[in-house]
Parts: structure tokens; C-alpha cells; sequence
């Protein structure tokens, strides 16, 4: 949904231009090899999410977080092997990560990965901490005044994130022409990818706030439930601006250091009941 039409160019590489408006042609899925480039790079995706995920168990190996332990049963590793693909290929669907200019955009960007890499690394170092293991494991009763200001400045922030989005997404979509009634794009648009952008996130934004709603009221804190908001909240990023790259990057490092470390979740959960 990328919004970034390929412009057609005559013989000596010049766009051709009508009117002073640069030519656009669809893509066309059908063409030869589209299918096998989407799939390599879907490929690519989730190999990236696999090797996150071994970076996190090899943490283990050093103690960085304090309260991981390894997985000692097959079972167990192929099941995260399988959430691993089936969570990649989504995110990769949702962000238009197999588009080929949205993945060379984002194998461009040395950053990416060292901000995925990073956040789960500071989030398993931060794992290290009492008072933030307490908050995460805990009853929202025995949350302390400073870990209550905390969760509120997350929210806020992360609130402030997703309008962001939405906005950028007025700004570069095609279709608000359709809503705000100005603004007619100087190109035909065929679909109102503003609009799908909308009704697909405000899908995404019910189920987080559901979802977070009746973690809430179990009353049993966050535990994995935080990994996976995470991972639904990296749904929104879908453009080229840094913030979006930026908060990609952040969720799925927080996505993976949770499935990292959730063998260790499962061992507490038993001992607890």
C-alpha cells in the first residue's frame, strides 16, 4: 500500500512527462517472476525474524536477561519456529514488506536493524531489573505510583505514534480526495488506499484495545500479552518515513525478545499454579 507508482520513461531514461505531469503505469503482479521475487523476498523476512529470535536464545547464553532459560524439548522449538513464519509473513503482508520498493527501502537503512536488534537487547537487559519484572508478572494492585507513571507514558506515546501514522497516511495515500472533497490527485488513482489503510488499522487498534482491556481485567499482569500488543502495533508501520522505520524496527525487537524469551514465562506461569 505503499503509495509509489512506477513512472514510464522513454528510450534515453527521462520520465515522460503529459502535461508536465511524469507518466505512471500500474504494476502487474502477473508478470514473469513477480510471484518468486515476493516469495524470496517474504523469504528474507522471515529469515531475519529466525535469526532475531536465535540472537535472543544465544543472550541467554551470556545471562543478559534475568529470568531466561532455554528450551529443552524439540517440540517447543519447532512450535516457535512455526510462530516465528506465521507471524513474519503476516507483518510482512500488512507492511508491504514484499513490495519491492518498500523492502529495498528498508534494506537500505543500516539503522533498521541495529534499532531491532537493540530494543530487544535493552529490553532483556531491563529484564534484569526487579521493580520492571514485578510490573510485567504482577497484579496491577501491587503496581507501584512510579511503574503506574511509567505504563502512562508509554500509552501516551504510543498514542502519539499511531496519530502520527494516520496522519502521514492522509498525507501520502490516495483517496482523501475522496473524503476531504480537495486535493484531486494529478494522477488516476484506482483504489482509495486511504481508506483501506483506515478500516484495516482501526481493525487492528479494536483488537489491541480489547485485547489489552481483558488482560487488564484478568488482573494476572502482562507476561506475553506485552510481546504480542507489540507486534500488533508494528501493523501500523507501513511507510518510508523514519518514525514509521523507526517504530517497525522497535516492536518487532520487542516481538522477538518475548518470543525468545517465553520458554522461561511458561516455566513461571507452572511454578505459579
Amino acid at each position: 500500500m505503499v503509495y509509489n507508482p512506477p513512472v514510464e520513461r522513454g528510450e534515453d531514461g527521462e520520465p515522460i512527462k503529459d502535461g508536465g505531469v511524469a507518466l505512471t503505469h500500474p504494476v502487474n503482479p502477473m508478470r514473469r517472476g513477480a510471484y518468486v521475487e515476493q516469495a524470496t523476498r517474504a523469504t528474507g523476512w522471515a529469515v531475519m525474524y529466525i535469526l532475531g529470535w536465535l540472537l535472543m536464545r544465544l543472550s541467554c547464553y551470556a545471562g543478559l536477561p534475568g529470568d531466561c532459560n532455554l528450551p529443552d524439548e524439540p517440540l517447543e522449538v519447532l512450535t516457535v519456529l512455526l510462530v516465528l513464519l506465521v507471524f513474519s509473513l503476516a507483518q510482512a503482508w500488512f507492511c508491504e514488506i514484499m513490495e519491492e520498493r518498500r523492502f529495498r527501502d528498508l534494506a537500505s537503512k543500516v539503522y533498521f536493524p541495529l534499532l531491532m536488534v537493540g530494543a530487544a537487547l535493552a529490553l532483556s537487559g531491563l529484564s534484569r531489573a526487579e521493580s520492571l519484572r514485578n510490573s510485567l508478572q504482577e497484579e496491577r494492585r501491587d503496581l507501584t505510583t512510579f511503574q503506574v507513571a511509567i505504563f502512562i507514558i508509554l500509552l501516551i506515546l504510543t498514542v502519539v505514534v499511531l496519530l502520527l501514522h494516520f496522519a502521514e497516511a492522509w498525507k501520502v495515500l490516495p483517496g482523501a480526495h475522496l473524503i476531504s472533497g480537495v486535493g484531486v490527485p494529478r494522477v488516476e488513482v484506482r483504489e482509495d488506499l486511504l481508506s483501506i489503510y483506515v478500516a484495516s488499522r482501526m481493525l487492528i487498534l479494536a483488537y489491541f484495545i480489547l485485547y489489552a482491556a481483558f488482560s487488564v481485567a484478568r488482573d494476572d499482569g502482562w507476561g506475553y500479552q506485552l510481546y504480542l500488543l507489540a507486534w500488533v502495533l508494528s501493523l501500523f508501520a507501513q511507510f518510508k518515513s523514519f518514525i514509521s522505520v523507526f517504530w517497525l524496527a522497535v516492536t518487532t525487537g520487542v516481538f522477538l525478545q518475548g518470543i525468545g524469551n517465553q520458554s522461561s514465562s511458561n516455566e513461571r506461569n507452572d511454578a505459579a499454579e
